[in-house]
């Protein structure tokens, strides 16, 4: 389900093409596979993990993507920069986070 929703969003908001979508969906598992993690649990774990933390941080780059695009009275909410960044910054640490614990 993560990864029909990440390529949807991979063709769809990003403007990639489908070929270049399903790449890097087969990509991130199969490097792990290649990097030795021989066990179904941990792979999914991973893959759980980088793919989470991908995709809040693709929700978070089209909410300031649309914050910029639209007016107003579109998109009501305001967030300051330091806000988003710290949004930004917890995603990426939480992925790696999880990733570096299920390795060791």
């Amino acid at each position: 389900v993560v990864g029909v929703n990440m390529k949807e969003s991979f063709i769809y908001d990003w403007n990639m093409k489908p070929w270049k979508s399903n790449f890097l969906l087969v990509a991130v598992p199969m490097s792990i596979v290649l990097l030795g993690v021989r066990d179904f649990i941990p792979v999914i774990g991973i893959v759980g993990a980088a793919m989470g933390a991908i995709n809040g941080l693709f929700i978070t780059l089209l909410f300031v993507r649309v914050r910029k695009v639209e007016n107003d009275s579109v998109l009501n909410l305001r967030v300051s920069k330091p806000i988003l960044m710290l949004i930004i910054f917890s995603l990426v640490l939480g992925g790696f986070y999880e990733i570096i614990k299920i390795l060791v």
